[in-house]
């Protein structure tokens, strides 16, 4: 039994350190937003990368010019509020992908938007 307790003890205190290293170092996918729209980006060598454009507006499937990544759409089986690319690297270079939103609603006063972000791949 006071083995079964120090154990929990022990694993209690290891448990925040390894959640908190998991969140501090950025693993995580990259996840491009309207917010980033007009920025450059590069794109880090092993994380997976997202576009994510929220579903307050209905967005036209990205134009690329460029030949470094290619966008996948990414299909869910319920709503998840937003709709999705996966950017695969192609080759090093750069690709500019633009995409136009219109309001997803029939009297709001949104405004249209562009959502327009330059990705860089290094070799």
């Amino acid at each position: 039994m006071r083995l079964a307790f120090v154990s929990a003890i022990a694993m209690a205190s290891v448990l925040p350190s390894a959640v908190a290293a998991t969140a501090v170092d950025g693993r995580g996918p990259l996840v491009l937003t309207e917010r980033d729209s007009g920025k450059r980006v590069f794109l880090p060598r092993h994380r997976p990368t997202f576009v994510r454009l929220s579903n307050r507006w209905l967005w036209s499937n990205p134009r690329l010019t460029g030949r470094a990544v290619r966008l996948t759409p990414v299909d869910y089986r319920a709503d998840p509020g937003y709709v999705e690319w996966k950017v695969e690297k192609r080759q090093p270079g750069k690709a500019r992908a633009t995409s136009r939103g219109t309001p997803n609603c029939r009297s709001c006063d949104r405004p249209t938007r562009t959502f327009r972000v330059t990705i860089v791949v290094r070799a």
